[in-house]
């Protein structure tokens, strides 16, 4: 086996005991027990065949991601110094928004760890709309924060907020709450402060309110402005990923901003300068972002990957997904189970495997068909890769479900080719008007089939 396979099984069965640990978590004695074997039997024989040394192995790593698993899951809760005692809070604001059923919901730093405080839209406690509070804004009140839990057995909600290291949350009436404005401002508020002003510009240039709440949802993952009827219809329709920044929207930034470089040319000292170009600007994109668990792993992920060229001067895909998964999952176990970390390996895994086979398809000396064929091939392989959790997490799914995949798709991938240029390069753009009304009119059609099929009932 090469040491590619190899790593990859190491990570394979570390991602194993994870999973084991989520199933069976009272094993904890027997996992300790099969590592401290297996470890013994790989010190104390050192002749042992090959297949026997890969069990052991396979062992080690499998009983090391359930140890992991289990003392995060200790760590983040039992630990914390805020849940379940009545205390003043003093939190730095990292982002504001609409909760699904009305009202406020604020996260927030409290000393090194997340929380989420939920709360009504109206005037705080000296005064200052909770509805304009901004990244970087302190904010002080007077809780017992209590331990996220799952209340249905439909979503796990816990696992979903445990993968955004949010594990504490309470409850207060604006009116408990005292704001006081920040003159300080970090990097990572730097960067939620400047999405939202990218949000505000958004809204300047798109007057239709559907289509700015949909760029922006697209484009920089805010979905606040997003109507609750339009959601609805994206979900019924099975194309509710589309609204949520995953690996699939890096994928194809990525592709743009590579077919933006062409001019570089393809010399060894040129590649260097795109892959640094690259990272660089997949970073900036993921801080914008608010650097979301689904857009940071996509981007560790391709860094990897640009990164495995300059060392090794080929870009080695086992290890490159390998390591960017045992790196997040070392960071945060609980990320195994979010829909956006299972999307996003799959839409790079795409660009991977998939995405080769299928543009080759098609050939054509016109650089205009060219890159619209690599449009349409991207959307399908991502389509293709994607489809299993899509489905899944829809649950029993119409056969309209791969309709409005087929249509949609496409659609968001030339709209993100697009968007970027038009939001950065907007002053400058000649026929501005033009363009923008030709995107609103594209967006609102692409709402309109969705709406259309997420109408349509088939028995």
């Amino acid at each position: 086996m090469c040491k590619d396979g190899f790593f990859a099984l190491f990570v394979m069965s570390f991602i194993v005991g994870i999973l084991l640990y989520d199933f069976f978590p009272n094993t904890l004695l027997l996992a300790i027990a099969l590592f401290l074997i297996s470890l013994l039997i790989l010190v104390i024989y050192s002749k042992i065949k090959f297949e026997l040394y890969l069990l052991l192995i396979v062992m080690c790593s499998l009983s090391n991601g359930y140890i992991y698993s289990h003392l995060y899951s200790e760590i983040s809760v039992s630990k914390s110094s805020i849940v379940n005692q009545y205390l003043e809070i003093d939190g730095v604001v990292r982002r504001v928004s609409s909760s699904q059923r009305g009202g406020a919901k604020i996260e927030l730093n409290v000393a090194k760890e997340r929380m989420m405080l939920y709360s009504e839209f109206g005037l705080s406690g000296n005064g200052y709309e909770i509805s304009h509070l901004m990244p970087g804004d302190r904010v002080i009140f007077s809780a017992q924060p209590k331990e996220i839990e799952s209340f249905t057995n439909e979503f796990d909600y816990k696992s979903y907020m445990a993968a955004q290291s949010i594990f504490t949350w309470a409850y207060l009436p604006p009116d408990k709450i005292d704001v006081e404005r920040s003159g300080r401002v970090s990097l990572p508020i730097f960067f939620l402060r400047l999405k939202r002003l990218i949000s505000q510009h958004i809204d300047r240039l798109f007057k239709n309110r559907e289509s700015s709440a949909i760029v922006k949802s697209i484009l920089i993952g805010d979905r606040d402005s997003l109507d609750s009827n339009l959601k609805e219809s994206y979900r019924v329709s099975g194309v509710y990923h589309l609204l949520a920044l995953s690996g699939l929207h890096v994928a194809i930034i990525y592709k743009l901003i590579l077919a933006l470089m062409l001019f570089l040319g393809n010399s060894r000292g040129s590649k260097i300068i795109k892959s640094l170009i690259v990272i660089l600007l997949l970073i900036f994109y993921a801080a914008i972002a608010g650097f979301s668990p689904s857009i940071s792993r996509a981007v560790i992920m391709i860094s990897f990957y640009e990164v495995s060229t300059y060392f090794t001067n080929r870009k080695n895909r086992v290890i490159t997904l390998s390591f960017s998964a045992l790196l997040i999952l070392l960071i945060n176990p609980h990320s195994l189970f979010d829909k956006g970390f299972q999307l996003s390996y799959l839409a790079v895994l795409s660009i991977f495997y998939i995405f080769p086979k299928l543009n080759i398809l098609f050939t054509s000396k016109s650089r205009f068909l060219k890159r619209v064929w690599e449009i349409v091939a991207l959307s399908i392989s991502c389509q293709i890769a994607t489809f299993p959790i899509t489905y899944f997490e829809f649950g029993t799914l119409s056969p309209l479900f791969l309709v409005s995949n087929i249509v949609s798709i496409p659609f968001v991938t030339l709209l993100l080719n697009i968007l970027p240029i038009v939001v950065i390069a907007s002053e400058i753009i000649p026929r501005k008007e033009y363009i923008l009304s030709v995107l609103e009119h594209l967006i609102m059609l692409l709402n309109k089939i969705i709406e259309t099929i997420g109408g349509i009932n088939i028995n």
